[in-house]
């Protein structure tokens, strides 16, 4: 049904051609993965939201740090144990995913190269700007990155 032009790819799921892709709908294709404990995070929620076209490669995910969770596919997906509060989580149908805000602080915390370009991108289709994620991040006491941060976000 591909090839004929009636369903689109997204990720490894398919959605009906004249839908537009939703934050909703990409989160859906995540749902085999997610079990109840795993949260969509970095990446793979930037790409949630709509700030890219295209799907990580390996998909980020995350677990509470007290709820402990292994990768049900390691070279698929990478999990990893954070502390994050209920209100930095959103739910997108069956799936959890961190908040925007979450997510634009997870990418510029990141020694990994920081990709400005869809930091910004995330920003935009949140509706977010680089002081109020400045202003959340000096919020915070003890995150890790914390310094890093702010250094890559006061050079925007």
């Amino acid at each position: 049904m591909e090839l004929e032009g009636q369903l689109v790819g997204v990720d490894d799921a398919f959605a009906p051609i004249d839908q537009p892709p939703t934050p909703t709908q990409r989160a859906a294709s995540l749902a085999v993965y997610c079990e109840q404990r795993l949260i969509a995070e970095r990446h793979t929620a930037a790409w949630i939201w709509g700030a890219t076209r295209a799907a990580p490669r390996r998909h980020e995910l995350c677990v509470s740090i007290g709820a402990r969770a292994r990768s049900p596919d390691p070279g698929r997906l990478h999990v990893r144990e954070v502390v994050i509060a209920p209100h930095e989580i959103a739910r997108l149908g069956e799936v959890r995913v961190t908040t925007p805000m979450r997510t634009a602080i997870d990418l510029a915390r990141f020694p990994e190269a920081f990709d400005a370009a869809l930091f910004t991108a995330l920003l935009n289709v949140a509706h977010l700007t680089v002081a109020e994620c400045v202003a959340e991040l000096r919020n915070r006491r003890n995150l890790p990155q914390k310094k890093l941060a702010l250094t890559r976000l006061l050079a925007l």
